[in-house]
């Protein structure tokens, strides 16, 4: 049920439902935290960053993330490990400031790197795709055209090859940094 419920929220935050997938996240932490499952919740901690960052709460995403991968790391699960330092590098990107974890300080570009290096080891392609895409926006959003433009590029190519679409971006056009000076 927990991972049901945590998928859920996973998937009204690739919705954009973010009120909704916050509200049934923190619902799903307490009743996770009372039946003594807490420790399992890296996922959907990273899922509550997403739908906090989402609504621009950028300090309660950092909470979030931070917590997935305290619980990541806890766990020893590499995947959740990854999938932390990647939603790290969305909040990192947009609190415009450095994280400090284990005594290192990280900025959105080695939160990014530190998941690409994971998802790498691991052969997580679709995973590997998803941390391109993220790290693409980002360097399209602080103006580096050409490097945004060829993750993005390689973040699509990684998607076919696995026969799937960005989610919720297989309309995108070819030109992603044009779309992004139109708002």
């Amino acid at each position: 049920m927990l991972v049901f419920l945590s998928n859920l929220g996973g998937a009204w935050v690739g919705l954009g439902e973010y009120r909704l997938a916050e509200d049934g996240l923190r619902w799903t932490i307490r009743w996770a935290e009372i039946v003594g499952q807490g420790r399992w919740l890296s996922g959907t901690y990273r899922f509550l960053a997403e739908a906090c960052l989402g609504q621009g709460k950028v300090e309660e995403a950092m909470v979030a993330a931070r917590r997935a991968l305290a619980l990541g790391q806890e766990v020893k699960a590499p995947a959740f490990i990854g999938g932390a330092w990647r939603i790290l590098g969305m909040v990192v990107a947009q609190a415009e400031e450095p994280i400090a974890v284990g005594g290192k300080t990280y900025d959105a570009v080695a939160c990014f790197a530190e998941s690409m290096r994971i998802f790498t080891e691991m052969g997580a392609e679709g995973e590997r795709a998803h941390t391109l895409r993220a790290w693409a926006r980002y360097e399209l959003e602080r103006g580096d055209r050409e490097k945004g433009e060829a993750m993005w590029q390689e973040a699509q190519d990684l998607f076919a090859r696995l026969g799937t679409e960005m989610a919720g971006q297989a309309a995108e056009p070819t030109c992603l940094s044009c779309k992004l000076e139109e708002k």
